[in-house]
């Protein structure tokens, strides 16, 4: 009993501190359907292949933006520390 009350806490600390390393990712964006009976389903169908369009620019454009930044030769880096420990 004493053994579960030791390794309970232990197990949930270390899956939190994992979770948040790795990041709590979300699944894919699911298409939205739309009903048949709908009168306006073609347009709902036009605007949401238009937005879709729209976004895969945008994630295009950060890409390319990104790139430029990092192939910038003027930027700063950040330097690493480096500990240096000393034995006599």
């Amino acid at each position: 009993m004493a053994n579960y009350k030791l390794k309970k806490p232990n197990k949930q600390h270390n899956k939190k501190r994992d979770t948040k390393r790795k990041g709590h990712h979300k699944g894919a964006e699911k298409l939205i359907s739309i009903p048949n009976k709908c009168p306006f389903k073609e347009e709902l169908q036009v605007e949401a292949e238009q937005r879709r369009e729209q976004l895969k620019e945008e994630k295009a454009s950060k890409k390319a933006e990104l790139k430029a930044f990092k192939a910038d030769p003027t930027r700063k880096r950040k330097r690493k520390l480096v500990s240096v420990s000393f034995c006599f």
